[in-house]
């Protein structure tokens, strides 16, 4: 990930959905894709609706950042959920730091 600065936006958040054996989860039949942020400190978290890269046969997600949401500098956090009929899966945690502007 490029560095990152209070107020960025338009950059784009990606995961890759791993099953244990590192293979890429295909995720074209769930319900729903989503990536959760946490802000530093855990002052609270947000959740956006995630994309498919492709098809989502390849573990692919992606969410591009809205103006206003990555406001504060610090060490942040964001996993992607994702929700089936009958079961949610969750991704690692990664993590990113918000640098201050002058």
């Amino acid at each position: 990930m490029n560095e990152i600065h209070e107020s960025d936006y338009g950059w784009t958040a990606n995961f890759t959905i791993k099953d244990q054996d590192g293979s890429p989860v295909d995720l074209s039949g769930s319900n729903s894709v989503q990536i959760v942020f946490t802000r530093p400190n855990n002052s609270g978290s947000f959740t956006r609706d995630a994309t498919f890269t492709t098809d989502g046969v390849d573990g692919n997600i992606y969410y591009v950042v809205q103006e206003n949401e990555i406001v504060e500098t610090g060490t942040w956090q964001m996993q992607a959920v994702v929700t089936w009929s009958s079961s949610v899966l969750r991704s690692n945690i990664e993590k990113f730091k918000v640098l201050r502007n002058l």
